[in-house]
């Protein structure tokens, strides 16, 4: 894949936290840690939802080729037939 995913960068670094956060709430049973593990999960759930958004958007390299394949023929190239 040439184009660059910043998504997929935000989650790599979000679900790591989400790991500790965890961790941590479970060996200090903090009410603080529990919320801050509910938001860096909606945050990983908003960034998902955002780049699979966006990367179905985009037109792939496959499909550009398919459409040149499928655009019709000048009128001077059709007549020469």
């Amino acid at each position: 894949m040439s184009r660059r995913a910043p998504g997929l960068l935000i989650i790599s670094v979000l679900l790591p936290l989400m790991g500790m956060l965890l961790v941590l709430q479970a060996a200090y049973d903090s009410l603080i840690l529990w919320i801050l593990f509910i938001v860096v999960a909606l945050a990983v759930f908003v960034v998902g939802v955002t780049s699979a958004a966006t990367a179905s958007r985009r037109p792939s390299p496959s499909d550009e080729a398919r459409l040149d394949e499928l655009e019709p023929l000048r009128p001077e190239e059709g007549n020469e037939r």
